[in-house]
Order: C-alpha cells, then structure tokens, then sequence
C-alpha cells in the first residue's frame, strides 16, 4: 500500500482526519483526498517558517551539495483549500526547543530517516553524518542540537 492519501482506497469517512505536511499529504490531490475522507473535521500541522538554528539545513547542505528547499507552504494550502471554496482556520505558534542525543547514532538515525525524503542514503552519507556529530559532541558524549521557528495547524469543518 502507498503512503500517499491521494492513493489512498476510502472505504468510510472519519470524524476526524489529521495529518501532517509529509509524504503522504503533499499536494493538492492527496489533500483533496484527506478533505473527502472526513464527515467531521480535517487538521493539517505544518512548519510555517524554516527552522532557524537547527542542523538539518547544514546536514543536508552537506549530503546533498545544495541548499535545502522546503516542502509546501501554508499560504498555498490556504489557497487550494479556497480554490476548492473550504475556507480554513489558522493557527500559528513560535517553538525553541532543545534536544539532547544520548549518542551520536541517535542523532544519526534521525538525520538519516530525514534525509530518506530526499534521497538514498548510502554508507557514505552514513559516514558523513557521524563525522559531523563528532565535531559538534558535547564532552559528556551526547549531541544537542537547538530548532527555532513557527508551526501552524490548518482546520476545518467538512
């Protein structure tokens, strides 16, 4: 089966459907599809600004040798949905968080499943990603990292 809502079989509604911005909900069809899913309501959360701050932009900078491009945006969303005469609720909020590794292949595998979005990733992406945990461990062995941005939730009554 695919992860993708547009391909995905309805075989009832559902009085809430939510989701992220992600692979599955990704453009106008798979959310057209996530919206006739529902015979309640419909929730979309999604990063309403890039995160400032965190490694992912540096981490994939590095694997990938161009500058990271995020997915979606909330305004275009807001506008498919009016296209499509659903008019939205909005609602943003700012996050500074902090994260704490344990070990640097936690930090890896996360960047890793991240990165999967984008692309295969080999060994030697593997390698690359360890190496730059290492240089940016803290003396006790772990790895913080610290994210900084606004999100925003998506809502409305089918």
């Amino acid at each position: 089966m695919s992860d993708d809502w547009a391909e995905f079989p309805l075989h009832d509604k559902y009085d809430l459907v939510y989701s992220t911005w992600s692979g599955a909900v990704k453009d106008p069809a798979s959310l057209m599809k996530m919206h006739e899913a529902s015979r309640g309501y419909c929730v979309l959360e999604l990063g309403a600004s890039p995160s400032k701050e965190g490694d992912f932009d540096k981490i994939y900078t590095m694997i990938m040798g161009d500058e990271l491009r995020y997915p979606g945006n909330y305004l275009n969303i807001l506008t498919t949905l009016y296209d499509y005469g659903i008019y939205a609720n909005l609602e943003t909020w700012g996050y500074d968080t902090v994260t704490k590794y344990q070990t640097i292949e936690d930090a890896v595998e996360l960047r890793k499943n991240g990165l999967e979005a984008y692309t295969h990733v080999t060994d030697e992406m593997i390698e690359q990603l360890r190496q730059f945990f290492q240089a940016k461990m803290n003396p006790d062995g772990t790895y913080t990292t610290r994210a900084k941005g606004v999100s925003c939730m998506l809502w409305w009554h089918v």
